[in-house]
């Protein structure tokens, strides 16, 4: 049944879970169709998150405090039952990717990224936006910034003048010093590098490692303090 040959006794709520099924069968198909196809805004995608409570809450401030024009996605590394049955409910709002493979936690943050639309990713590790206009803001330094490529919001001890500019290579590598809690980069540069190494088996890790991969010139460092809880 569709909207046009729907029965003339059809209740509103069928007509409209026909609608819906429809166009996320063509949103599905032109996916599959064309995979680098990107829209002018950003993809979001939520990982990390140890309680199905923080995990929740996280999906919540994002879409209360970030403008559209943008996308969520939701990497699924082991999320609990309670979890699920949120972003289920919530289904045409938030894309829930799963791995069913035995790699490690970089491989479903690599199928989430892959799969992504945005000119732009946003990947929130284990945290959640607090301010409003927190997208913006890191936009504006893609925007301004030309060499920019990769912006890492973070918490912890780093040489403060490496704070808004490059990152030293290694700097990353002094555990319990720095917390990642984001990244957003250009979406080329997932092409450039590649993705996150699904071998390692922490996410913490393989994040570490692919920041390491960009470029000195071209990541920047933003404080979380304003920004993220």
């Amino acid at each position: 049944m569709n909207l046009r040959t729907a029965h003339p006794n059809a209740k509103p709520a069928q007509l409209y879970k026909t609608g819906f099924q429809a166009g996320y069968d063509l949103g599905f198909r032109i996916g599959k169709e064309d995979r680098q196809r990107s829209f002018d805004g950003t993809s979001i995608i939520l990982t990390g998150c140890t309680s199905s409570e923080d995990f929740i809450a996280a999906i919540q401030n994002i879409e209360a405090l970030t403008p559209p024009p943008y996308e969520m996605l939701v990497a699924d590394n082991e999320l609990s039952e309670k979890t699920k049955q949120y972003i289920q409910k919530r289904t045409g709002a938030i894309r829930h990717i799963i791995d069913k493979s035995d790699k490690g936690a970089g491989s479903v943050l690599n199928k989430a990224a892959y799969a992504s639309h945005g000119r732009e990713i946003a990947v929130l590790i284990g945290s959640s936006p607090k301010k409003d206009g927190w997208i913006g803001q890191l936009l504006t330094i893609l925007k301004e910034d030309s060499l920019a490529k990769m912006i890492c919001v973070y918490s912890g001890l780093i040489d403060p003048s490496l704070e808004s500019g490059s990152l030293k290579s290694g700097a990353l590598g002094m555990k319990g010093q720095v917390n990642i809690h984001g990244l957003l980069f250009r979406r080329e540069l997932l092409f450039e590098i590649g993705g996150w190494d699904d071998k390692l088996p922490s996410l913490k890790e393989s994040v570490r490692q692919w920041i390491q991969k960009v470029p000195n010139e071209n990541r920047r460092m933003v404080s979380s303090s304003e920004m993220f809880e």
